[in-house]
């Protein structure tokens, strides 16, 4: 497991109903053996949903487009009433003093090296490298920073709590409240998955009645529709992923062996690796001018030096993997 050096404790909560109310099986206990369960200290929970819940949020039984979010909901409510309690027994059976809590998905990882150098007072929204299908499909744009990271001991969580209600506040919207830290902590890796998979999960989540997912499902052939985003580097709601291999330093996960689509790109376009160095230089060449007309260069706004820094860094980076692109097709 990626968060093996750092983590405690690790809970998982999935249910045996997809949030359009669908019977699903529960795949992380059928993934794990009882050794990796215990050797890495997994508590898996089933959400437990009532028989009004299940109605509600039964699609055959309720208005399409509100349905889905009905089991959503609850299970978020969930979180709320379980988080605290857990991290209480944490501290308590370990002996530490506090702990760092991180919430997220699954498909949310920390960079465990990263993380030993963060302030974490009281919370902050991890900035991930955000991936889709693949490795070669990144994307700078929209920056993710979703999860939530908090320190057990500020006392924050249970703050947060009573002051919107445990049936109200949603940890999931924190990323608005929670700073994002100014460094990337690790990668959201959205759509690991194959095409099966994909379908099923836009048949299941609660976003099933969002037009943008209506116009997949709803195409005349929606695997071979899927297929062409994933080999074109284009998400659910159309956005280009790629080549921005810049905005990210190239930094993967030690571990290897994580799933990803089959069709996904193994290696960027050259093309669009040489107009992305042509975009950053054209970037330089601009901020250049602007940090010029102050003569004192160290005077020059903050945030100017600060662009101008990372348009450099990404040439930088863009140019390494051009370069190494090259010199192995020339091979």
């Amino acid at each position: 497991m990626v968060h093996a050096p750092l983590a405690t404790r690790t809970i998982i909560l999935e249910s045996n109903l997809s949030h359009s109310g669908n019977p699903k099986p529960l795949y992380m206990r059928d993934a794990l053996t009882p050794a990796e369960i215990m050797r890495h200290n997994i508590m898996l929970v089933n959400v437990p949903f009532s028989g009004s819940q299940q109605h509600q949020g039964n699609c055959s039984n309720s208005r399409a487009g509100r349905c889905t979010w009905v089991l959503e909901m609850a299970q978020r409510r969930y979180v709320n009433h379980l988080l605290q309690r857990v991290v209480d027994d944490t501290l308590s059976t370990t002996g530490a003093g506090d702990v760092l809590v991180h919430v997220s998905d699954l498909d949310e990882l920390l960079d465990t090296e990263a993380i030993k150098h963060v302030q974490v007072e009281p919370c902050i929204s991890p900035t991930l490298r955000n991936f889709v299908y693949g490795e070669r499909c990144p994307a700078t744009y929209p920056p993710w920073a979703r999860s939530v990271l908090f320190r057990a001991g500020s006392g924050w969580l249970n703050a947060s709590i009573q002051k919107h209600g445990a049936d109200r506040f949603q940890l999931r919207k924190l990323g608005r409240v929670c700073p994002p830290s100014p460094q990337w902590l690790g990668w959201h890796f959205g759509y690991f998955m194959d095409t099966a998979h994909i379908i099923n999960k836009l048949n299941s989540f609660a976003h099933r009645y969002d037009s943008f997912v209506q116009r997949i499902l709803a195409s005349s052939d929606t695997v071979k529709d899927i297929e062409h985003r994933v080999k074109n580097c284009l998400d659910v709601h159309g956005r280009r992923y790629g080549p921005a291999w810049a905005g990210f330093d190239g930094k993967l996960p030690q571990k290897k062996g994580w799933p990803r689509h089959p069709e996904a790109p193994r290696e960027f376009d050259l093309v669009r690796l040489r107009k992305e160095r042509s975009e950053r230089m054209s970037d330089i060449k601009k901020l250049n001018s602007k940090v010029d007309r102050v003569q004192n260069r160290s005077k020059a706004p903050h945030t100017v030096l600060r662009a101008l820094f990372t348009a450099e860094a990404k040439r930088a980076s863009v140019e390494a993997e051009i370069e190494r692109i090259e010199l192995q097709k020339g091979r």
